[in-house]
């Protein structure tokens, strides 16, 4: 999740590990939260993903975004959000025994 606040964003986008987490997560289609100035981050970090011109809630797997800050938080971000872990074990995983496991096998 990446918190809103054009102070935070800047910060953030000026650092590259940060930048670098943010890639990875994407890489490894991890969710993704943003909302208020944090979509800037991910247009920094190059993010090929649809984003939120506005305030409603749009989810572009596995990046859910929207403009709205947190005094307008909208809930359907955090349903989105919320479910998005649970959509990450499907999504590109073959057919067959053990896939998306961890090594540790959980």
């Amino acid at each position: 999740m990446v918190a809103c606040g054009p102070d935070s964003v800047e910060t953030l986008s000026r650092d590259g590990y940060a930048m670098h987490f943010v890639v990875e997560a994407y890489k490894h289609r991890k969710p993704i939260g943003a909302y208020g100035a944090a979509i800037k981050l991910l247009r920094a970090a190059n993010i090929e993903a649809r984003m939120a011109e506005d305030t409603d809630v749009l989810s572009d797997r596995p990046v859910v975004t929207t403009t709205a800050a947190a005094d307008d938080f909208p809930d359907a971000f955090v349903e989105e959000f919320a479910a998005a872990p649970a959509r990450h074990r499907l999504l590109g995983t073959p057919n067959r025994p053990g896939a998306g496991m961890s090594i540790a096998g959980f």
